[in-house]
């Protein structure tokens, strides 16, 4: 190795490993939705539902994109996503972990923690909700349903009937795939370095070829 490789070896290896080192940011995580099927009158669920962030009380800025089936032995079979027509999204309370998609148990008194994906302008839907308002001779009031007039509506005045629950809630989906996403700026910086330090090593490697 030469003086000149030798004497800009150490910035070398600090540049590049400052590129190994940039840290990607969180862009969202992918949830599986939870197929209840015991209560979805003999239809099955499948689908994703992306959100941007973790935390608690999100809404439905926190839900970026989402596409799901609905199928029953001997019907056709339904599938919608963020992208149809006339489709939204509502949603309130919700809390987000790193493994799982909650809708809590309690919000307050009148106040429903809900996510509700709508398309068609609301002519088909998957909606989970739990109530905390007046409902059934003031009992809450928590209801799962789909596309409320072609698959299945279900309501009651015990949160349990839903067979995917933890301490906090119902658990709608399961973690399937966190999306990174390397963070612009330090990753220019650090490229930007190691270009800096090549661009050194050819020039002294001239300075030494012409000396010589």
């Amino acid at each position: 190795m030469t003086s000149i490789v030798r004497s800009c070896a150490p910035a070398v290896v600090v540049a590049f490993a400052l590129v190994g080192a940039c840290t990607p940011s969180f862009a969202g995580i992918v949830y599986t939705m939870t197929n209840a099927s015991g209560i979805q009158d003999g239809w099955a669920l499948s689908g994703t539902i992306t959100v941007s962030e973790t935390g608690t009380g999100l809404g439905y800025h926190a839900i970026t994109g989402w596409a799901y089936t609905v199928t029953k032995e001997g019907e056709a079979s339904h599938a919608y996503t963020s992208n149809d027509s006339g489709a939204y999204v509502a949603a309130q309370g919700l809390l987000a972990t790193s493994t799982q998609l909650i809708v809590p148990y309690y919000g307050g008194f009148g106040q429903n923690n809900f996510l509700d994906l709508v398309t068609g302008w609301g002519t088909d839907r998957v909606k989970w909700q739990i109530g905390e308002g007046r409902f059934y001779n003031d009992q809450p009031s928590y209801s799962a349903n789909s596309s409320l007039t072609n698959f299945w509506n279900v309501t009651h005045i015990s949160p349990n009937f839903f067979p995917s629950r933890t301490a906090a809630g119902w658990v709608i989906g399961t973690a399937s795939a966190p999306v990174p996403e390397i963070d612009p700026a330090t990753g220019s910086s650090a490229l930007s370095l190691v270009a800096g330090v090549l661009a050194m090593v050819e020039q002294r490697r001239r300075r030494g070829l012409k000396a010589g």
